[in-house]
């Protein structure tokens, strides 16, 4: 008998604990659903806020790069669970996934928008500083165009340094007045134990005389070339100048 009640009160007091430890448990999780439910609906209503702000200006500077054909452009940020999804307009016949339709470029060019907007939400008048490495290599030469009207534009108080190797981004960046030949510096080498070797930038005339100085008449008259070429190709789209068509594409100013 003495053995049996040991065991029994053991027991007992095992049992008594465990109903304690069930009703504090259930009082702790009614507290926790309701603190959940109420993180749930702030989280879902300033996410909500959120993504409306941020696709509205995503719509705002897509329809500004691609306003020639592109005007009606509507995007709509997507929550589900742990996901987030973003389906854009294709000429009003519905939402896709920018994948389903949209080219190479226009993705491009819809990127850096998403990018832009979505700092320009969070940072706002903080947002001052920005690194983009060749963002625009897929993106027509047209549309580089308004890329740069819309840093300069839509972002007058941000500083933006621009990458890239390709030459034609970078005079359009020129011509556009998004860079001047004092802020664009040109890498001719780089290496690791020296780092880069950093080319003089100058004014084409200013190489040209330097070349005729020289008496290399021929690298003057190749420059020249190049640079009537490139003005007359940037003056001739500005003023949507009609060019007589050549069947073989000479339309450049000879050797």
């Amino acid at each position: 008998a003495r053995d049996f009640l040991t065991i029994a009160q053991e027991r007992l007091m095992k049992y008594r604990a465990a109903r304690r430890d069930v009703e504090r448990t259930k009082g702790a999780s009614t507290a926790a659903q309701s603190a959940l439910r109420v993180y749930n609906a702030t989280v879902e209503q300033t996410l909500g806020t959120l993504y409306s702000e941020v696709e509205s200006k995503l719509a705002e500077y897509y329809c500004f790069i691609n306003r020639e054909d592109e005007a009606e452009f509507k995007a709509k940020l997507v929550h589900r669970e742990a996901t987030l999804d973003l389906n854009v307009d294709f000429y009003e016949r519905g939402l896709f996934p920018p994948g389903a339709y949209h080219s190479e470029g226009h993705q491009d060019g819809m990127g850096l928008c998403l990018y832009l907007a979505l700092m320009q939400r969070l940072l706002r008048d903080d947002f001052t500083f920005a690194v983009l490495d060749d963002v625009v290599m897929s993106v027509d030469s047209q549309h580089r165009k308004e890329v740069c009207n819309l840093l300069k534009n839509k972002f007058p108080g941000t500083q933006f340094i621009l990458t890239t190797h390709e030459q034609a981004w970078h005079r359009q960046m020129q011509a556009q007045g998004l860079v001047g030949r004092k802020s664009s510096v040109t890498f001719r080498s780089w290496t690791i134990d020296n780092g880069p070797l950093v080319a003089e930038s100058r004014e084409v005339w200013s190489e040209i005389d330097a070349a005729l100085n020289e008496d290399d008449v021929a690298s003057a008259a190749a420059k020249l070339r190049r640079h009537l070429e490139y003005a007359a190709r940037e003056i001739g789209d500005c003023l949507r100048a009609q060019v007589t068509f050549q069947d073989d594409n000479n339309y450049d100013l000879g050797g």
